[in-house]
C-alpha cells in the first residue's frame, strides 16, 4: 500500500497568537504562544522504539519505514508544505511556586493531523498533536540546557506511556524513539492537545516572588487562549452556558476541573504515581503529560514518594487527588479576569465538581476492577467503604499492588496477603470475588524498567519490546 503524506490542520497556528520571526535565540516571548521553529536533526538517526498502534493512529506508513525514520530524527525537509512547526510558551507552579516562563525548551510542535484509527475511544475526526521531543533548542531553551534528550530517559517515558494505555489510563503517546549517531535523541510523540495548566499562566501578574508571565497582564491573549480551548476543546462550554459572556469560561474551569479529577481516578486505581504534578506538567484535556519522573508503585505505602527531588513528599501517591484539585482551583485563580466569579464561589464550584467526578471514576474503575457490579447510588457509600478497608489491608501487609490487585480480579483469594485475604473473606455476599475482575499482567517495576532501558541504549532491545509485550490488560475499563 503506497504511503499516504501527512496533512497538517494549522488551526492552533491561526487562532494561538504566535511569534513567526524566526529567530531561534532564548528570550522572553511576549504576546505570544507559540513560537515558528524548526527542528534540529540527529546525525544518521535510526529507530529504537515504533508503537505500531500510535502510528497507525494517523498514518500508513511502515514501522521501518524510511519517511519515519526521518521524520523521527527530526529531518525538516519530510515535512509538508502545510506544517508549521513550532515551540509553544507557558508557565509552571513548581513544588508551590511560580517559576515565570518555562516553554518547550527541547520540543518542537509540528501540529495537528486528523485521525485514521481513534485511540482511548475518540472519535475519528478528532485531531492529534505531534511534537519532536529532543529536538531542540528553541526559543525558551534555558541556560545551560542543550535542548537535546538522551535515549534513556525517552525510551522510559515510551514504555511507561505504553504500560499505561494497557492499564486504561489516558496519556500521551509514544510514536517511535530514535538516536543518531551522535548519541542524542528524538522522541515523536502524540496527544489530544499539548495545552497546559500552564499556558494559561503566561499572563499572570507578579507573584509574591516577584515573577511574573512574560505576557504579563495581557488579558486579550488570555482570552484567545480560552477562547481556543473551548472552541476546539470543550465546545459544551459554550453550549451549556449562555447566560452571559463570562459563564463559558467559568465552564471551561469546572470541564477542565473534571476531566482532571478523572484522569488522577485512574492514576490511583493503577497504583502509579506522577511525581511531578507542577502546573506546566498538566494537560488541560485529561491526558497523561511529562513521565519522567514517575513509577509504579511495587509493596503499597500511601506516601510513596517516587520522585527523588520532592524531598517534602508534595507529590506522593496519596497526595495526588489533592494536589491536582490545588491545580484546578488555581487555574479558577488564573482566569478570573474571564470568568469574573469571586474566587471563594469558584473555589467551591471547582471543589465540588472535582469532588464528584473523582469519587464517581475512583469507584467506577475500582469496581471494574474487582469484578462488582455497577448498583447505583443505593450501594455507592457501602462499596467506598469496602474499598476503603482493602486499601487498609493492603497497607497492612505492606502488599505489592499489582499482583495482588491481578489476584483480587481473579477471585484467588489463597494467593492474597493475609491482611488482604481476610478482607475478602468477610465480604458481603453481594461483593464476594467471582473471578470476574480486570487487570492489568506484568506491571513493571521502576528498577525492571530501568535495567530494560539500561540494556536497550547499550544497543540490545530485546529486553525492552518484551515488556512492552508482556503488559496486558485483561479486560476494557
Amino acid at each position: 500500500m503506497e504511503s499516504s503524506p501527512l496533512v497538517f490542520d494549522l488551526t492552533s497556528r491561526q487562532q494561538l497568537p504566535g511569534d513567526t520571526s524566526g529567530d531561534p535565540a532564548p528570550r522572553y516571548v511576549c504576546g505570544a504562544v507559540w513560537c515558528s521553529c524548526l527542528p534540529r536533526p540527529v546525525h544518521e538517526p535510526s529507530l529504537i522504539f515504533v508503537s505500531p498502534a500510535a502510528l497507525a493512529a494517523f498514518c500508513n506508513w511502515s514501522p521501518d519505514s524510511e519517511q519515519l525514520t526521518r521524520l523521527v530524527g527530526g529531518a525538516a525537509n519530510v515535512l509538508p508544505l502545510d506544517c508549521m512547526p513550532a515551540a509553544f510558551a507557558y508557565c509552571g507552579v513548581q513544588f508551590r511556586s511560580f517559576a515565570g516562563q518555562l516553554g518547550d525548551g527541547a520540543v518542537v510542535s509540528l501540529g495537528e493531523v486528523r485521525q485514521r484509527m481513534p485511540l482511548g475511544g475518540a472519535r475519528s475526526d478528532e485531531l492529534l498533536e505531534l511534537q519532536l521531543k529532543g529536538a531542540g533548542p528553541t526559543p525558551f531553551t534555558r541556560e545551560g540546557i542543550s535542548g537535546r534528550k538522551k535515549l534513556g530517559s525517552l525510551l522510559k517515558e515510551a514504555v511507561m506511556m505504553e504500560v499505561l494505555t494497557k492499564a486504561g489510563v489516558r496519556t500521551s503517546r509514544a510514536i517511535a524513539v530514535a538516536v543518531g549517531s551522535d548519541e542524542h535523541a528524538i522522541m515523536l510523540r502524540s496527544g489530544e492537545s499539548f495545552l497546559r495548566f500552564g499556558t494559561f499562566e503566561l499572563a499572570n501578574q507578579p507573584g509574591p516572588n516577584g515573577k511574573a508571565g512574560p505576557s504579563c497582564g495581557d488579558y486579550d491573549l488570555l482570552r484567545k487562549i480560552a477562547d481556543y480551548a473551548i472552541a476546539t476543546l470543550y465546545p459544551d462550554a459554550m453550549h451549556e452556558s449562555a447566560e452571559s459572556e463570562e459563564a463559558p469560561y467559568r465552564e471551561l474551569v469546572l470541564a477542565i476541573s473534571e476531566q482532571t479529577a478523572r484522569l488522577v481516578a485512574s492514576w490511583m486505581c493503577a497504583g502509579w504515581c506522577h511525581g511531578a504534578l507542577n502546573t506546566d506538567n498538566l494537560s488541560i484535556t485529561g491526558e497523561t503529560l511529562d513521565l519522567g519522573t514517575s513509577a509504579f508503585m511495587g509493596k503499597y505505602h500511601p506516601d510513596w514518594v517516587c520522585n527523588s527531588e520532592d524531598k517534602f513528599g508534595l507529590f506522593a501517591y496519596s497526595r495526588q487527588p489533592s494536589q491536582c484539585k490545588k491545580n484546578c482551583m488555581w487555574l479558577a485563580e488564573v482566569l478570573q479576569p474571564l470568568h469574573c466569579e469571586p474566587l471563594d464561589e469558584i473555589h467551591a464550584l471547582v471543589e465540588d465538581r472535582f469532588e464528584a467526578a473523582y469519587a464517581r471514576a475512583y469507584l467506577q474503575r475500582m469496581r471494574v476492577k474487582l469484578g462488582w457490579r455497577p448498583e447505583g447510588e443505593s450501594k455507592r457509600g457501602a462499596d467506598a467503604k469496602l474499598v476503603e478497608a482493602l486499601f487498609g489491608a493492603l497497607e497492612n501487609d505492606a502488599a505489592d499492588f499489582s499482583t495482588t490487585f491481578v489476584a483480587l480480579a481473579r477471585g484467588r483469594v489463597t494467593e492474597l496477603p493475609p491482611s488482604v485475604a481476610r478482607w475478602a473473606e468477610q465480604l458481603p455476599a453481594e461483593r464476594k470475588l467471582l473471578g470476574k475482575g480486570r487487570a492489568t499482567l506484568g506491571i513493571p517495576g521502576k528498577d525492571i524498567i530501568e535495567r530494560v532501558v539500561e540494556q536497550a541504549v547499550k544497543g540490545d532491545v530485546k529486553a525492552l519490546l518484551a515488556l512492552v509485550e508482556g503488559v496486558q490488560d485483561v479486560g476494557a475499563y
